[in-house]
């Protein structure tokens, strides 16, 4: 029966972790140690899987980003805007896609061009002509054991690349309009993609394989986030939702939203922000003085609040929660 298979797996799975977690018989009381660790094991396990583990590393960090020491130009690259960049997990290697179709590979440490990329002068290609886009590429992903990158464009296509051996695994031609997010599922080789389309698309990247399709955005979805769990939260645009979907047991929930910011509270806000950059005595608060002069005039000259009529970003926080941003300025 299920619950009969559910026990059996749960016994082969302390039976793994005892393994795992034993040592010389005589240098501890085996018993006693045995059933700490394997306590300790799944408390980890389970709160990892809830999203909710952490580690302590320090009580302070001490890092000052205003020294230029800190900060690396990468560049010599790109022909065309940058629009997109990720960074491995190990922070070794920094990827980013561009306007001119190019992927580029950079040593994060010395800012050199590992690898390059290019973009495909041929707009169209067959479907078996998988070398790279021929538009705008929108987004990358790496996969939490960083051994692939996923990049999605505007030509419609995600393609998948080996980070180890710097070559093009497989491309990918479901959507039907431009890829607008591409997540990874932490801990697994699974990717969440998103499009202008108003579908959400499944693949396992271990078999570089198609796996499901998800349904229900009444407009392109424009943002995706996902964390350990088998679920994805993304967010429709000018249809004004923000959608959790619950991929394994095929439901979603639906929030809706429409929040509405007083104008007056930003006018404070801004001016606060303005006498602040004067006390400062910046460059670019001297500069940009009048037109900041300009921009709150014409905000305390109405007295209606701005309405969400977008909602265009969203970040998974936690498996429990998560941020939207949308064009009425409030979070």
């Amino acid at each position: 029966t299920a619950a009969e298979k559910r026990l059996r797996l749960a016994k082969d799975y302390i039976s793994k972790i005892k393994e795992s977690t034993e040592l010389e018989a005589d240098e501890y009381d085996a018993a006693q140690i045995d059933r700490d660790l394997v306590a300790e094991r799944l408390m980890t396990d389970a709160l990892e899987r809830t999203g909710k583990w952490s580690r302590r590393i320090a009580d302070m960090f001490a890092y000052d980003i205003d020294e230029v020491k800190h900060m690396r130009v990468l560049k010599n690259g790109h022909r065309l805007p940058v629009t997109c960049v990720a960074l491995t997990p190990d922070g070794r290697f920094v990827y980013s896609g561009s306007k001119d179709g190019s992927l580029i590979k950079w040593q994060r440490d010395t800012g050199k061009v590992l690898k390059m990329f290019p973009g495909q002068k041929k707009k169209n290609p067959p479907p078996d002509y998988n070398r790279g886009h021929w538009d705008h590429i929108l987004c990358i992903a790496v996969s939490s054991d960083g051994r692939y990158v996923a990049t999605g464009g505007r030509d419609r296509r995600i393609h998948i690349w080996s980070v180890a051996d710097d070559k093009h695994l497989a491309a990918f031609h479901q959507h039907k309009d431009a890829i607008t997010g591409l997540v990874f599922r932490r801990g697994f080789n699974h990717l969440y993609s998103c499009s202008a389309d108003r579908m959400v698309k499944l693949w396992n990247i271990d078999e570089l394989a198609y796996m499901d399709t998800l349904f229900g955005h009444q407009d392109a979805i424009v943002s995706i986030d996902a964390l350990q769990r088998e679920s994805a939260v993304t967010t429709g645009g000018r249809d004004k939702t923000v959608r959790l979907w619950k991929i394994a047991d095929e439901a979603q929930l639906l929030f809706r939203a429409g929040a509405s910011t007083d104008q007056h509270r930003i006018v404070k806000t801004m001016k606060e922000a303005q006498q602040l950059d004067s006390d400062i005595g910046t460059l670019a608060a001297q500069a940009d003085s009048e037109k900041h002069n300009e921009t709150l005039r014409k905000l305390a000259a109405t007295e209606s609040s701005l309405s969400e009529t977008s909602v265009d970003v969203v970040t998974m926080i936690d498996e429990e929660t998560y941020v939207t941003g949308g064009d009425s300025g409030a979070l």
